[in-house]
This record gives C-alpha cells, sequence and structure tokens, in this order.
C-alpha cells in the first residue's frame, strides 16, 4: 500500500479518546485550534490506535 493511500485511510478512519470519536484529521484540527487541550488526550491511545490503523 503507498504512503498516499495510507495516509488518506488512517485520516477517514476514527480515533476514540476518551467519549471523543472523530476522524484523526478533525481531531488534529480541533488539537490545532485549541478546542481540545492536548494534556486533555491520552496520546498513548491515539498513537496505538493509528499504528493498528497502519499495520
Amino acid at each position: 500500500m503507498s504512503n498516499e493511500m495510507l495516509e488518506t485511510e488512517s485520516r477517514e478512519r476514527s480515533i476514540n479518546v476518551d467519549s471523543f470519536e472523530s476522524p484523526l484529521a478533525l481531531l488534529d484540527h480541533l488539537l490545532e485550534r485549541g478546542n481540545i487541550a492536548l494534556d486533555k488526550v491520552s496520546v498513548a491511545s491515539i498513537t496505538d490506535q493509528y499504528l493498528d490503523i497502519i499495520k
């Protein structure tokens, strides 16, 4: 699978963080804008889910 395909697939899949579920791209956008505080999200959980997606 090409890198571009992996990136598209991973951005479209939902990530679950606490009671929040969204595509990775939306979570990234909300974190960048400050709508969600980074210290309120489990980076380890996001990483584990992302690694499961790209396997």
